[in-house]
């Protein structure tokens, strides 16, 4: 009977941290020095302690065998290593080092133990990836309100958030993250089209309001983001017909509406020279030394007006000037292990196409909601190989 309430509660929680993610920043809470938390980074961690309490043996044991928590483990240290290097006299940066940390390290943590219920039958694929679908539909009807009801959200500004006139932010207020949220979730419809080729209303309707609502972003890194995307499955199927999707993309870009605001202009040039500012303005003062590891994680060094982005506008940049080569190697050593642990699975790995092209325009691989997402994706999209599986609980 305790088990059963348990696996109820596995069920439940899931359901409110997706519910969670399409409040967005709604689930924001503002503390000191301009930091924040969410709700859904509260929910994460109980979902992984109620996991811990019912299976300490099995976290144990993963902790000391499991190649893929060592690696997670390897770069943690390292981020520790370098904080403390760079920010021991100041402590408010290395408190804001450690906080963006455990945030990065309870979202993994949630899709390690999501995929450790997964295995055990608690909560199933198909379960995840419905809650995935209508998540991301979920943020595109959310986008569409505001799109109607909301179009001109200039006084953001005054909360910190950039400012933005006749374009898609919904919940989550910005475009270009919003976008890409968007675009996986049409790259995982269109996915499914592909492999089932079942045109259910249903599915074929919230396809097209995902389809819509990206478009309706003007964010252009989004677009390649999906276009990457679309030119993968292309690649994986063999089949150009799929280049149709493209070209409707490229139509439906051709008739979006031109309202006034220079964000909708989509040759904009303010915006590109601000994320090469930014770029800029992390490689400056770097040394040999701090080539090999880095300034620090999350180091003060940001300055752009026209962004509340706290890190360089690309996520290689920032994993770069942040951990140094050291750093990057033991990143990728993260990813490919991750990967690793899905057997390439097709969806995860169109999803992170789609996301490693958008992060080369902002800080994506390392924005909440898009990590949530993936690594929820990844959780639905298995297996893993049995080198990662955990022992069963006696």
């Amino acid at each position: 009977m305790k088990k059963n309430v348990l696996d109820t509660c596995y069920r439940i929680l899931l359901g409110v941290i997706l519910g969670m993610f399409v409040l967005g920043q709604f689930g924001r809470f503002e503390l000191e020095m301009g930091r924040a938390i969410y709700f859904q980074d509260i929910l994460l961690s109980l979902f992984i302690l109620l996991f811990s309490f019912q299976y300490p043996k099995r976290v144990i044991h993963a902790i000391r065998t499991n190649i893929l928590l060592r690696s997670l483990i390897f770069f943690d240290l390292w981020i520790i290593f370098t904080s403390v290097l760079f920010f021991h006299n100041d402590v408010s940066q290395l408190l804001t080092s450690i906080l963006y940390l455990i945030r990065f390290n309870v979202i993994i943590g949630f899709g390690l133990t999501l995929t450790s219920l997964v295995q055990q039958k608690i909560v199933s694929m198909r379960e995840i990836r419905i809650g995935v679908a209508l998540t991301t539909v979920g943020i595109a009807l959310a986008g569409l309100a505001q799109y109607v009801f909301f179009p001109d959200t200039r006084s953001l500004v005054l909360m910190g958030w950039d400012d933005h006139l006749y374009r898609l932010i919904s919940t989550i207020f910005d475009p270009g993250f919003t976008g890409i949220i968007l675009a996986v979730g049409c790259l995982l419809f269109l996915y499914r089209f592909l492999q089932t080729r079942s045109y259910f209303y249903p599915t074929v309707l919230a396809f097209l309001v995902l389809f819509v609502s990206l478009l309706l972003t003007y964010s252009r890194a989004s677009y390649l983001a999906f276009g990457a995307g679309v030119l993968y499955l292309v690649y994986l199927y063999k089949r150009i017909s799929i280049l149709l999707i493209l070209l409707l993309f490229a139509a439906g870009i051709i008739l979006l509406p031109s309202p006034a605001g220079e964000g909708v202009n989509l040759l904009r040039t303010a915006s590109a020279n601000a994320r090469v500012e930014s770029v800029q303005t992390a490689f400056s003062g770097m040394g040999p030394l701090q080539a090999l590891i880095g300034e620090g994680w999350y180091a003060k060094k940001q300055i752009n007006p026209l962004s509340h982005s706290s890190a360089p506008e690309n996520s290689y940049v920032f994993i770069f000037t942040s951990l140094g080569i050291v750093g990057v190697g033991l990143w990728s050593q993260l990813v490919w292990r991750s990967l690793q642990a899905v057997k390439w699975n097709s969806v995860v790995i169109v999803s992170c196409v789609a996301i490693g092209v958008h992060a080369l325009f902002s800080n994506t691989l390392f924005h909440p909601f898009v990590l949530l997402l993936l690594v929820t994706i990844m959780a639905g999209n298995g297996p893993l190989t049995q080198k990662l599986s955990l022992p069963k609980q006696r």
